[in-house]
Parts: structure tokens; sequence; C-alpha cells
């Protein structure tokens, strides 16, 4: 039987690799909640480099618009209510900003997806 190869996971690039999430183990709930507001504002940033990413590769490659798709694990986003299912171009964002770049309502972090329409496929 063929044994299958380990691959050790890259340090990686700031912005593109996530944190790893604060354990409650041994901690007060001060020194707990701090670590966990940072990591939030980690995990916010990490998705919005690799939204960003997106955006710019689908434009350069000459996609023009995507699909919101919204995903609201909090329900508490209402720039995911407003903006989930519809087409919205690349170079006319809304004022909240694009997915997962802009303005979002979750508590922790915008979970949106943008759907690339590509021209001649549905």
């Amino acid at each position: 039987m063929a044994q299958v190869p380990i691959v050790k996971p890259s340090q990686g690039r700031p912005g593109l690799t996530p944190p790893i999430a604060p354990q409650k183990h041994g901690k007060i709930a001060e020194q707990y909640e701090v670590e966990l507001a940072l990591y939030r504002l980690a995990m916010r940033r990490h998705f919005t480099a690799i939204a960003a990413f997106n955006r710019e590769r689908c434009m350069s490659l000459g996609i023009r618009s995507y699909v919101w798709l919204a995903v609201d694990v909090q329900g508490t986003c209402e720039v995911a209510t407003k903006h989930g299912g519809k087409q919205i171009a690349y170079d006319s964002p809304p004022l909240e900003g694009h997915v997962g770049e802009g303005r979002c309502g979750s508590p922790d972090w915008c979970r949106c997806v943008a759907k690339a329409v590509v021209p001649g496929f549905t």
C-alpha cells in the first residue's frame, strides 16, 4: 500500500493566513475577551484581503460583475440582507463597499461571497 506524503503547512503570508483561534483554558475572562476581539479583527482583515484579491483577479480576467451571495450566520447583517442575490458591477460598488471588503453588520466577520458572472455562462 502506498504511503500518503505528509505536507507541512507553509508559514503563510500576513492577511492571507488565518490566525489561530484563542483558547479559553486557564485564562481569566477579560484576557480571553481581549484575545477574542483581536482574533475577530484579524479574521476580518484576513477575509477582506481574500475578497480584494478575488475582485482584482476577476477584473483582470475581464469579468465585470458578480452576484452577492449573502451568508449571514449571525442573522444581524443588514448589508447582507440588502444586497443578497443582487448582481453588482465591479466598477460601481454599493455604498457599503464590495462583498467582503466593505461594511458588515456581523459581530465577527463577513462570510458573504461574490459569485462571478462570466459572460456566456449561466
